[in-house]
């Protein structure tokens, strides 16, 4: 029995014998009777930031100052203003609060066919950049000064963009495979890294604090093939993350606290992340739509889909077309359908990203009075560049190349689409129909004797009556007030004496006059929106989860299907 099994923690009486069990946080070795810790923070799931083993147990922290922790212990919560999602619909720029306690226009375009190439924020200084590839041009707007738009054009087909905040260098593609930068303030733009003219740039992104950069590029002959690439944030230092595979990437986002890449495989519709070092591919979500834009915050990763039916299409445009999904803490692969728009509408966003300071960890620039032209962070140091790409000493004047042509810089003031002209008209409404018009009435029921009488002395001027003579058969004309009671007889009733009559009686119903309340009725009134996945069948129409066995790890992680 037990007392022979030699258990180092606990005995389990069983019909095949005695089995060794361990307490709670420690596992069974190769012996089957002596116990050993369990890592959990190998597992990477329970803690949303920092993770610190103990015997038997974990405990988890949170960066700080951005963050702090939760309740349950496990996941932290964004110091700071609450988050926003600034997305693309139509011909706006707009945002809304995760919990819908705050939307609005940031930008309108005054032009039909907008269209936006790529979006960021500067989240502390309330900034969104978008490039155009239609019109070539990059634009900049801060909510703080809506009403003005800075822009830089002359530039050949930009496309993908990212901020460094640190540097407020902005990171974009040009001509689908030159990788530049622009700085706003310095109003100042230079190359980074030309690539080859076969290769098409379709996502890109930065971190400041690690002073790298990534990027996806795609290469069509025949079938198309992505591979994921770095270098710092000079464009030195090139170096492939993730081979050429069969897939196209549609977008990719980094988690600088932890070195992990996120990227969307639009082909076989999966959500995948790996290391900054290209280790630990994992699979973490599958998705029955197309993923087309990817975005993190807090312990969860957001992402846009496309529904690939009309059906699903018109589903997903009701219903919502973001996810958003736990990657750790008490809620891990847990999913939620997002509606960032209201329903009043034809069209989805067509793409996303957040906004809130604690993403965009504080960083000291290092560039202040370095460079003649533009200044960027590298791991190496600081590096300063000319408009060609040419690296120069610090200090050191560039020489003007004739190949450059240097981009325009302008500023102009946008009509204000902040909604404001809306809420004035709303305003001026309430104002006519609360206010000024009960004035009218009130008026012309004060004056209504004058004004009658003025409309009868209208009317006795013309030849013939306008108006038939009217007579009213009035029983107390000519009647003295002492002779009133015997004029009018009323009868009197006494408190409680009331009576009323009820309109809707047993015949009213039995004669179909006034309707039944079925169940039905009462079950559509209480109709309302569910916005959390669970395990069930799925067909085109619906989402559900189910646990598959993730790439390159051993335990099971859920795939959304």
């Amino acid at each position: 029995g037990c007392l022979a099994a030699n258990c180092m923690d606990t005995c389990q009486e069983t019909p095949l014998g005695p089995r060794c069990a361990c307490y709670p946080g420690y596992q069974l070795t190769g012996d089957s009777r002596t116990c050993q810790d369990v890592d959990e923070c190998a597992l990477g799931i329970f803690c949303a930031q920092y993770c610190h083993n103990t015997p038997g147990s974990f405990t988890c922290s949170c960066r700080y100052p951005d963050f702090q922790l939760q309740d349950n212990r496990m996941t932290c919560k964004a110091k700071g203003s609450e988050m926003q999602i600034v997305y693309v619909i139509d011909k706006q720029i707009r945002y809304v609060t995760n919990s819908h306690s705050s939307l609005g226009v940031i930008y309108e375009s005054p032009f039909l066919n907008f269209q936006v190439s790529g979006l960021d924020v500067d989240a502390r200084k309330k900034c969104i950049y978008w490039s155009s590839d239609l019109t070539g041009n990059i634009s900049r707007t801060c909510l703080n000064t809506k009403n003005t738009t800075d822009t830089v054009s002359k530039l050949v087909r930009p496309g993908k963009l990212a901020l460094d905040w640190v540097t407020k260098n902005l990171y974009f593609v040009e001509r689908n495979y030159v990788l530049k930068a622009c700085n706003f303030e310095l109003e100042r733009c230079a190359i980074i890294a030309t690539l080859s003219p076969s290769e098409t740039v379709s996502s890109l992104a930065v971190d400041p604090i690690r002073r790298l950069m990534f990027w996806s590029t795609s290469i069509s002959y025949g079938e198309t093939k992505s591979v994921i690439k770095r270098a710092d944030l000079s464009g030195s230092q090139m170096t492939v993350v993730l081979e050429p595979i069969l897939q196209h990437i549609a977008d990719l986002v980094l988690d600088s606290l932890h070195e992990m890449i996120y990227w969307l495989n639009t082909e076989r519709r999966e959500v995948l992340r790996m290391t900054y070092l290209g280790m630990n591919k994992q699979t973490i979500f599958a998705s029955p739509d197309i993923p087309t834009k990817l975005g993190l915050f807090e312990h969860s990763v957001y992402w846009m889909v496309e529904g690939r039916t009309t059906t699903r299409r018109q589903h997903l445009g009701t219903y919502g077309n973001v996810w958003q999904c736990a990657v750790s803490g008490p809620s891990a692969w847990r999913c939620d359908v997002l509606k960032i728009h209201p329903r009043n509408t034809l069209s989805a966003p067509a793409t996303f990203t957040i906004m809130q300071e604690s993403l965009q960890e504080q960083g000291t620039s290092e560039c202040v009075g370095q460079c003649s032209h533009l200044c960027v962070h590298a791991q190496s140091g600081v590096v300063c560049l000319c408009a060609d790409g040419t690296k120069v000493a610090p200090g050191q004047l560039c020489e003007d190349s004739p190949m450059v042509t240097h981009p325009n810089f302008s500023t102009k003031v946008v009509q204000d689409s902040d909604g404001s002209s809306f809420i004035w008209m709303v305003f001026k409404v309430l104002m006519i129909t609360f206010v000024f018009l009960p004035i009218v009435i009130v008026v012309i029921f004060v004056l209504r004797n004058d004004i009658l009488n003025y409309f009868h002395s209208c009317i006795s001027v013309t030849s013939k009556p306008v108006l038939p003579n009217i007579h009213f058969n009035n029983p107390a004309y000519g009647v003295t007030p002492s002779h009133v009671e015997t004029v009018f007889h009323h009868s009197r009733l006494n408190p409680g004496e009331h009576q009323y009559e009820n309109p809707i009686t047993a015949d009213n119903i039995l004669d179909g006059t006034v309707s039944n309340i079925t169940n039905e009725t009462i079950e559509a009134a209480k109709k309302q929106k569910v916005i959390e996945f669970h395990v069930s069948d799925f067909d085109d129409d619906s989402g559900s989860l189910e646990y598959s066995e993730a790439v390159g790890e051993s335990h099971r992680t859920p795939l959304i299907k």
